[in-house]
């Protein structure tokens, strides 16, 4: 089997499609053939419904399943584990049972969602269990997709290098909006120079992230994690007393390298 996302890198509360390519294969003779797919998702993912996000409510997770340009259908998996991270699908029956197109490809489509535990390595597994009968199956090397999530790491000092605290930023991602100054901005949770972008951007208000006086992470008093590479504009909303706030907006672009490594231009 193969395994694809519809993206290569993601944000905090954007839902990804993923894809798993299989061949059906011929069962001639074998009347308790076996052929299960296991999918385990890291903490930064959570499995819902549909593509619009619509949360996942027990352990009984539907998956659409398309023989070519055929018509799709729903087949049943199980969730288990972690926080219901693994999914486990049995094709065994509906690959019997559609022996009239054996050798043809097939296509396994489900969604997750991405959550405030994301970090870098956003990474999920799915490998395939199969055998010609149900008590000797073989699992085959795991395929692994990575959809990476990027942090913004903010270094506020003076002109002599001292942490500032208090000084007010925003993160916008249209540099229209970020020239205003409205009430645009990227929504964010968190406190205390250390923030995440917001799962649901519709309910949640904050969009203030502000410094502290000591380091948040490395080198750093601000630190903001969930970002999708991209081209971002920060603002600097509000000064520390007794000092003046950027005059503009600054350009900030996260780029994902072949090694899905973070690296930014500004």
């Amino acid at each position: 089997i193969t395994k694809t996302a519809n993206t290569e890198t993601v944000e905090i509360g954007q839902v990804v499609t993923y894809t798993i390519t299989g061949t059906i294969p011929d069962t001639t003779g074998y009347a308790d053939y076996t052929y299960k797919i296991h999918d385990t998702l890291t903490e930064g993912l959570d499995f819902v419904k549909d593509a619009n996000g619509t949360a996942q409510e027990g352990t009984n997770y539907s998956v659409s399943v398309q023989i070519k340009n055929g018509a799709s259908s729903t087949q049943n998996a199980v969730l288990s584990g972690n926080n219901n991270r693994t999914m486990t699908l049995d094709l065994s029956e509906w690959i019997r049972t559609n022996q009239g197109s054996k050798g043809q490809e097939f296509t396994v489509t489900y969604y997750a969602k991405v959550n405030p535990n994301a970090v870098v390595q956003t990474n999920n597994k799915a490998e395939l269990e199969y055998g010609n009968n149900s008590g000797d199956t073989t699992k085959g090397n795991p395929v692994v997709v990575t959809t990476p999530t990027y942090p913004l790491d903010i270094k506020k000092t003076d002109t002599k290098g001292t942490l500032l605290e208090g000084a007010k930023f925003r993160l916008y991602k249209n540099e229209g909006d970020a020239k205003a100054a409205n009430d645009k901005a990227i929504k964010v949770t968190g406190s205390d120079g250390s923030y995440t972008v917001a799962a649901d951007q519709n309910t949640e208000k904050n969009m203030d992230m502000v410094t502290r006086g000591t380091e948040v992470s490395t080198g750093y008093n601000l630190h903001l994690n969930g970002l999708k590479a991209g081209t971002y504009w920060l603002v600097e909303k509000e000064a520390p007393a007794g000092y003046n706030k950027l005059t503009a907006p600054i350009k900030v672009t996260i780029t994902q390298n072949r090694e899905n490594e973070l690296e930014w231009t500004v």
